[in-house]
């Protein structure tokens, strides 16, 4: 009533059930929220879901708990504005993940988190899964299938999954070692030949109110001088045992002196008179520790053995874990110079610290990125025939400090340029193309692209399409070549795909053809 409407999905379980993953339609069962909508207003309260702005730099799918409000207004007959701002608990954390295949293996394949973490749980739904550049598509009747509890994926027998597939997988997964909080806000405004917009946003951890770790007066100071150094953010795992009278019964380690590391290791025991300490293990990669888990060992939980400097895969040690602040601000826009031209342009500016409580390294917390465009369309000869020219090209500088909420660029942007190292430096990439098009029936594009990193890589890419359609034919042709010049070599890369069908009304539709790449 009164143009109000409100709609929610409320429970009184206190227990999330999270979905499956084995549909292409997801229900999301652990949603509990409430929306109010008032004329241009709509305010929600409880659990959504924010995803990427009108923006070119900012990019990311959030699962959030917590306020939003978003207004839509017509100023007047040529303007509108619209706004939104939220303020929430963030419910998970981003990883992007280079999938190791094996041959003939359809999974399961574990994920896992961004610092290494084995058992984590991913968050419904915010998955984007690419085999070899292509964006697959979830379900029994699709491409694959998710455990989100388990964090486990498995590919359908629609796909074949060799070593040489190239598999990525993008996610946000449940972290809980501090309490992370989210808030942003974004204006748009457009009119009939321009638009402006403005966004904002800032997630950072709390440094004192925290989850699942516990840091003591040691942690902290290790923490504070580290700065982004987290090679070294590791502390012992190594507890002197006090023989008291305990709710449960730890695992109990005695030392004893090795003459091959000189230095002491720690032996198992299950004798209290025995045993001098307790430990914590992490897992360090294989052939990266010195201890491996005891099968044999009768423990009341999971025992380690030394087994040899470097023949096993974890370490007696504790990884510390630093609060993180991640900001994003970004003004963009775009203006129609013409019927059918346009330019478009966006700056970005971006502050990511990745320790809190630390003040070291901070010098390059901050970081800028800019880009500008445009594309234009005319007529050749009479408007009979047609024939359309298409032109468009732009720069993208992006600073060597700048860093992006989620990666923005297309997923196969390192192979596509071939690029061999992750250094960070001044980017630039270039665009220019020029092409024609005859309504649906005839189009040959051409553009070529420069790609720039300072000092490390320098390539140029050349690409050639084109298509034809008429009379059942369809026909698509690509010519790829990439050169590229880096500190370590010098490549070629020629990519041709050539696409060839014939389609028969005669045979009630059927089409034969073939592929090349």
């Amino acid at each position: 009533g009164d143009d109000m409407t409100i709609e929610a999905a409320i429970s009184d379980d206190n227990l999330p059930i999270q979905a499956e993953g084995n549909t292409q339609l997801l229900q999301e069962f652990d949603q509990v929220y409430m929306r109010i909508n008032k004329n241009n207003t709509s305010i929600v309260a409880g659990d959504y879901e924010a995803g990427r702005p009108n923006s070119y730099f900012m990019n990311y799918f959030k699962k959030l708990k917590g306020l939003s409000v978003t207004n839509n207004e017509e100023i007047n007959e040529n303007y509108t504005i619209s706004s939104r701002a939220n303020y929430a608990v963030a419910r998970g954390k981003f990883n992007r993940l280079i999938l190791s295949t094996q041959e003939g293996n359809q999974g399961p394949y574990r994920l896992q988190g961004s610092e290494g973490e084995r058992l984590v749980k991913v968050l419904s739904g915010t998955e984007k899964v690419y085999l070899d550049g292509r964006l697959l598509i979830k379900g029994l009747d699709h491409d694959y299938v998710i455990s989100y509890d388990r964090a486990e994926i498995n590919f359908t027998p629609r796909i074949l999954i060799t070593k040489d597939s190239r598999i990525i997988i993008e996610f946000e997964y449940a972290d809980q070692n501090y309490l992370r909080t989210q808030y942003g806000a974004g204006v748009d405004l457009t009119s009939k030949r321009a638009r402006l917009s403005f966004n904002l946003y800032n997630e950072q951890d709390s440094k004192t109110a925290t989850g699942d770790i516990d840091l003591d007066s040691l942690d902290l100071a290790i923490l504070s001088e580290i700065g982004d150094d987290f090679d070294n953010s590791f502390r012992t795992g190594i507890r002197s045992f006090e023989n008291e009278d305990l709710e449960f019964e730890p695992i109990l380690y005695r030392q004893e002196w090795e003459a091959s590391i000189n230095d002491s290791i720690l032996i198992y025991t299950p004798d209290p008179s025995l045993a001098r300490y307790t430990a914590s293990f992490s897992e360090v990669g294989i052939g990266q520790g010195s201890y491996s888990i005891d099968s044999q060992a009768a423990a009341n939980g999971r025992a380690y053995k030394w087994v040899g400097l470097g023949n096993g895969q974890y370490e007696p040690i504790i990884r510390l874990i630093a609060p993180e602040r991640r900001q994003l601000m970004t003004l963009g826009g775009s203006y129609q110079l013409a019927e059918r031209s346009s330019i478009n342009t966006e700056l970005a500016f971006s502050n990511f610290d990745l320790n809190r409580f630390s003040s070291v390294n901070n010098n390059d917390n901050s970081g800028i990125a800019g880009t500008i465009g445009f594309d234009h369309e005319s007529n050749l000869g009479n408007k009979e025939k047609k024939i359309t020219l298409m032109t468009a090209g732009g720069i993208e500088i992006v600073n060597k400090d700048f860093r992006s909420l989620n990666p923005y660029r297309n997923a196969e942007f390192v192979r596509d340029w071939n690029i061999d190292s992750d250094d960070k430096r001044v980017e630039r990439i270039s665009k220019i193309s020029v092409g024609l098009k005859k309504s649906e029936e005839l189009y040959a594009n051409y553009s070529f692209q420069n790609f720039n990193r300072q000092e490390l890589y320098d390539g140029s890419k050349n690409l050639l399409e084109v298509g034809l359609r008429k009379g059942g034919w369809d026909i698509k042709g690509v010519a790829n070549f990439l050169t590229t010049e880096s500190v370590r070599e010098k490549t070629n890369f020629i990519r041709p795909i050539l696409d060839i069908s014939k389609q028969f009304e005669k045979l009630n539709g059927w089409a034969v053809g073939m592929h090349f790449e």
